[in-house]
């Protein structure tokens, strides 16, 4: 995304550009829009960080958002959380049939 890993000053200059653009979740990017990682032999995994930050359950059943997103980018130092509108689930397909 920044090229960097982004500090919690960035994701305020960031929180404060985003509430400019307007609309809802305008930094977010269609699913596949980013070229797919992984090894020639492999199929490509997309869209592995940066557009919506990933609900998980939790041992006690309960969930939680984890990761960066497009509006809150991941930082341990920063107390940034995702807005709704950039929470979302990861797809994974299993491994194709031969």
């Amino acid at each position: 995304m920044a090229g960097y890993a982004p500090n919690p000053d960035d994701t305020k200059r960031l929180q404060q550009k985003v509430k400019e653009l307007g609309g809802n979740a305008p930094l977010l990017k269609t699913a596949g829009s980013f070229p797919g990682q992984g090894q020639e032999d492999q199929e490509l995994v997309f869209d592995l960080g940066g557009n919506v930050a990933e609900w998980a359950a939790l041992p006690d059943g309960k969930g939680k958002a984890e990761g960066g997103s497009a509006d809150c980018p991941s930082d341990p130092r920063s107390s940034c959380a995702a807005a709704a509108e950039y929470i979302g689930f990861r797809v994974v397909r299993g491994a194709a049939k031969p």
